[in-house]
């Protein structure tokens, strides 16, 4: 129906593949857009359109697939953050009630959320895109620099989004997510030790940049300890000359960039979910005052705070390696 209503209002094919499945490029679904708009053209082939349409095309995959029903479920997952599979479907049915469709299964429903949640697909840091040696000069370099000195930051950001490894998925494939309220997106500068972030984290309501950047890590170095070891990513805004000159005077020449496509080597990564986590509890109220929940969150996880002692696992990795 969606195809259907793009069609009566004149839209190109691409512009219906765009409305249907977003960015993907998927040449195949763009193919069967375009023949079902072939078809409308023709009402002697009203049949073979309802075939399509009913999940009943015997010649190949109906093109409306699992993905009609996708706006439904983030309506009701972004009221609702926490609602089980099975209560969506329920919810889903519910909407459904008349209009000839079928209700979901509860892994279409699933499968539903995770596309709701974020974009599944394979990203540059992939760890088949690591380079083992790399990764191996990183730790041997590690192991000179006691775990209470490192001092991890990085930033999230607005068009680069978090990332969450998905444990039981193909191998690398990762599913992204904004950090997303009420239809905006939001990023932060935040640096975190052993013993929980630091009390310097700034939010942002647009994406970072050099700037702001350079402007957080001036504000960073009030908290640091004169054995203070900066570790960070090499993501473009953290590696560009002007942050790096930052860098370099902030903490007085002492800091590591992790190895490239390395996320794993990041503690700060976990952080980030650990605090994403708590903002979702408190999903209503950070609807209407996001960004002082997320302060407020990215507290609870600091040092000093009831969280902060949480944070020290993530840096097992570092850990474990002097002890080698």
């Amino acid at each position: 129906m969606m195809i259907w209503d793009c069609y009566s209002r004149n839209q190109s094919e691409e512009e219906c593949h765009f409305c249907l499945f977003g960015a993907s490029e998927d040449a195949g679904k763009l193919k069967h857009v375009k023949k079902l708009y072939r078809m409308f053209q023709d009402p002697m082939l009203e049949e073979t359109v309802a075939q399509y349409l009913t999940d009943n095309n015997v010649r190949g995959k109906p093109v409306v697939d699992s993905w009609w029903y996708d706006d439904l479920v983030r309506q009701i997952i972004d009221n609702k953050p926490f609602i089980t599979v099975s209560l969506t479907r329920i919810e889903v049915q519910s909407l459904i009630v008349g209009t000839g469709f079928d209700t979901p299964s509860n892994s279409a429903i699933g499968r539903s959320i995770l596309r709701a949640k974020g974009l599944s697909k394979r990203c540059k840091y992939l760890s088949s895109a690591q380079d083992p040696l790399q990764v191996w000069e990183h730790m041997e370099r590690m192991k000179a620099v006691e775990t209470k000195d490192i001092v991890n930051w990085d930033e999230t950001s607005c068009s680069a989004h978090k990332f969450y490894p998905i444990h039981g998925r193909g191998a690398g494939e990762v599913i992204i997510h904004n950090w997303r309220i009420s239809n905006k997106t939001y990023s932060a500068i935040a640096a975190m030790s052993e013993l929980g972030f630091l009390k310097a984290t700034k939010i942002y309501d647009v994406a970072c940049d050099s700037g702001t950047i350079s402007h957080f890590l001036e504000g960073l170095q009030p908290f640091l300890l004169p054995t203070s070891i900066g570790l960070f990513d090499n993501a473009s805004v953290n590696t560009s000359e002007a942050s790096l000159q930052v860098v370099d005077r902030v903490f007085n020449g002492r800091w590591a960039r992790v190895a490239p496509n390395s996320p794993r080597l990041s503690p700060i990564e976990r952080g980030f979910s650990l605090v994403w986590a708590l903002v979702r509890s408190r999903w209503e109220e950070a609807k209407r005052d996001p960004i002082r929940v997320l302060e407020e969150c990215f507290d609870y996880y600091s040092i000093g705070s009831p969280g902060g002692h949480m944070c020290s696992g993530f840096f097992n990795i570092y850990r474990r390696n002097r002890e080698e």
